[in-house]
C-alpha cells in the first residue's frame, strides 16, 4: 500500500498537481533569484507546528498561474525550534520563470 501511495504521489507531482500547502509551515518573503543558469529561491519559514525539528526536510513548489508546477526547491532546516521562523537559501534546478504561487509540504522531520 505505501509503494502503491508514494507512486501515486510522484505521478501527481510530475504532471503537475497542485498539493494543498502545509499551513502548519508559512512562508514569507520568497524571492527567486535567476543568474547564468542558476535558480536561487530565498525566504523565510516558521514553525507553527508546536514540534521541535532536530532536521526538517520540506519542499516548496511554484506554480504558474495555470496551477502547473514550475519546479521545486528542497529545504533543509536543522534545530527548528517550535515557533521559531529561519532563513533560507536554496537552489532550484528548474527555471521558475513566471511562477505566480507556491506550497510548502514537509517530507520528513525528526
Amino acid at each position: 500500500m505505501k509503494k502503491l501511495v508514494t507512486s501515486l504521489f510522484i505521478v501527481l507531482m510530475l504532471c503537475g498537481v497542485a498539493l494543498a500547502t502545509d499551513e502548519r509551515f508559512p512562508v514569507q518573503g520568497v524571492e527567486v533569484l535567476s543568474s547564468a543558469g542558476v535558480n536561487l529561491v530565498q525566504g523565510d519559514i516558521t514553525n507553527n507546528s508546536g514540534r521541535r525539528f532536530t532536521v526538517a526536510t520540506l519542499t516548496l513548489s511554484f506554480y504558474d498561474a495555470g496551477d502547473n508546477l514550475l519546479g521545486t526547491a528542497p529545504i533543509f532546516v536543522q534545530n527548528f525550534a517550535a515557533g521559531s521562523t529561519v532563513h533560507f537559501n536554496v537552489t532550484s534546478e528548474r527555471s521558475l520563470s513566471g511562477w505566480a504561487t507556491h506550497s510548502i509540504r514537509l517530507d520528513s522531520g525528526m
